[in-house]
């Protein structure tokens, strides 16, 4: 019932695998495992946790592996006593992967499922929360966070001028270079919950819109 490899991710000659219903810190807590090539093999040479690891976060559902960092995000997670979502980020720091920051929101609510999508790149973090109420009811909205000397500080907040309600706008995020993809699953556009992606480009200080993309053959009832 651990769910090993729930999600995964590659960097370099190392994998991370997420196990969020591990039990090893408490029930449900979750954990990521650090594979590494050594010659011909792959061994295990970590296993992650959150520090403040509780019963049902579920940490390691979701994450983004690359470029030494690895981001963890725990939209289940007990924050405050409630379902409120954070993200863990992991540094590499003589040869071992260790905690060096926790995002939270400070206006955080319950269902806002703040980490169920991350990615990152070595200069920003971008975190998902698509049942936030930044602009409509589960519009969704998606957070980008960017290193200031040795920690990450929230820079960005971003949410499309035509979101709708139930629209879910981050539910999935990918970022490669200067672009950075979102996904809004039950966008309307093509029908009802047919699915959009929204394409923004960084110019060193935020990320501007540039396109939406439908589905050429998209209709109702289509999301991914």
């Amino acid at each position: 019932g651990d769910e090993f490899a729930k999600s995964v991710g590659m960097d370099k000659d190392e994998i991370a695998c997420g196990t969020f219903l591990d039990d090893d810190r408490n029930t449900n807590s979750g954990s990521v495992y650090i594979y590494k090539k050594i010659n011909d093999s792959w061994e295990q040479v970590q296993e992650l946790y959150a520090n403040d690891a509780m019963p049902y976060d579920q940490f390691g559902h979701f994450l983004s592996f690359k470029d030494g960092i690895l981001l963890v995000g725990t939209p289940e997670k007990n924050v405050q006593g409630e379902n409120l979502g954070c993200a863990y980020v992991f540094e590499k720091k003589d040869g071992q992967y260790q905690q060096s920051a926790q995002l939270i929101l400070d206006d955080i609510m319950p269902g806002d499922h703040f980490g169920e999508a991350v990615t990152h790149n070595q200069e920003n973090i971008v975190i998902g929360a698509y049942k936030r109420d930044e602009k409509e009811v589960d519009g969704g909205a998606v957070y980008i966070y960017s290193r200031m000397d040795s920690l990450w500080e929230l820079k960005q907040v971003i949410v499309p001028e035509d979101n709708q309600e139930g629209d879910h706008f981050g539910s999935a995020v990918s970022i490669q270079d200067d672009l950075l993809a979102i996904g809004a699953y039950f966008d309307d556009d093509n029908g009802s919950k047919s699915g959009s992606v929204y394409i923004y480009s960084y110019n060193g200080e935020e990320f501007i819109f540039q396109k939406k993309i439908l589905a050429s053959d998209g209709s109702a009832g289509d999301p991914g």
